[in-house]
This record gives C-alpha cells, structure tokens and sequence, in this order.
C-alpha cells in the first residue's frame, strides 16, 4: 500500500464485498497507490486523470467517491457550522440540486433524517423539488441505483466523526455499456468480472 501524494483527491472505491483486493490490483494497473482495504472499500489517491481512469476502467467496482471533508459534530448547532465552511465549488456547480445518502452510528447526531436535512439546507435549489428527500444509505453499499437523479453526497458519521464524499460516477460502474440482451435476474458484471480475475483469466 502506498503513501498519497499531495496532488491526489482522496477517494474511497466501493466495490462488492470480497473483491477488494481485485480492486487494489485494478488501481496499481492504472499507476495509482491503494493506501488501505476495508470491508467492501479501497481507499486511495488519485490525481484527476486517474479519477477519470478508474470509472472508465475498473472492473469489479461499484463506484469511486471523493472525500471532500472531514469534521466532528457533536450538536446541530456544530453540524450547520462545519457545513456552511465546506467548499462545494469543485465538485458542484451554485445551482445543484443533491442528493444525500446518510448513515451514522455510535454519534450523538444519530438521527440520519435530520443530519441530511441540515446538509440539504445548504443548497437553496433543492427547496424548488416536490419530490425532495433525503436518502439513505445501505449497510451493503455506500450507493446504489435508487432512480433519482443529480449529483449524490454521501454522508457518513461514526463516533461524532463525519465524512462527506461526492460520487464521481453517477450511475452504477457495473451499468456502464449496452446491452444488446437481458436477463430476467443478470449477474452483475464486476461480480462477474471479480470470478473470472479470480480464476485467473485475463481478456
């Protein structure tokens, strides 16, 4: 596992569970550093170049976020501070209207709802939606296709420690390409690309 360097975004690369060291050998392929591994995730840096890479190239990922804050919250009062100070202009434009996936645990600010609404207050244009919710996330998946569109904002707390991270993949890596045929219940394909690495095949 490798250092990252300053120029890199931090980016965590979701994939099914069991396939992460398959997408630790995908990073090193395209140049990148793999920093560490947890239970369906890899963390690493990677420059733009290399954001771009990953969401056209790997196989067994779901998708990449790019962490773009890390704060503690401990009170509402602390959660609505730390949010006005992030700097959303890299990655969204003024008019943007989000989505937000939260999940916390063992954090004072337990109640995912009320966390995601505090983040969607930051953006005036989401008041326009009549469908405006806060989604959440899953235990399996930091994301997953839930037909909604606009750009996705993960939110994760843990211990009064929060990360925020925006998707930079938008739909589903595994739903990259066309399909000539469907199946009633298809494999996903970096499930499927995962067996056949295992196996050692090598297109």
């Amino acid at each position: 596992m490798g250092r990252r360097r300053a120029s890199d975004h931090p980016c965590l690369v979701v994939c099914p569970p069991g396939l992460e060291d398959l997408v630790v050998d995908e990073l090193v392929a395209l140049g990148a550093r793999p920093e560490r591994t947890g239970r369906g995730s890899v963390s690493v840096g990677l420059t733009t170049r290399r954001l771009y890479a990953a969401n056209l190239f790997l196989r067994c990922a779901t998708r990449v976020l790019v962490r773009i804050d890390r704060f503690t919250a401990r009170s509402f009062a602390d959660l609505e501070r730390q949010i006005t100070a992030i700097d959303w202009s890299p990655w969204l434009p003024s008019d943007a209207v989000p989505r937000f996936r939260v999940t916390t645990r063992h954090s004072r600010l337990w109640h995912d709802g009320a966390v995601g609404e505090r983040f969607a207050a930051a953006f005036p244009a989401r008041g326009d939606r009549e469908d405006d919710q806060v989604k959440r996330d899953s235990e399996a998946e930091a994301a997953g296709d839930d037909g909604e569109t606009g750009p996705l904002v993960v939110v994760r707390g843990l211990d009064d420690r929060f990360t925020v991270s925006v998707d930079a993949s938008g739909a589903p890596l595994h739903e990259r390409g066309w399909r000539k045929a469907m199946a009633k219940a298809p494999l996903r394909e970096s499930v499927a690309a995962g067996l056949l690495a295992s196996a050692g095949w090598d297109p």
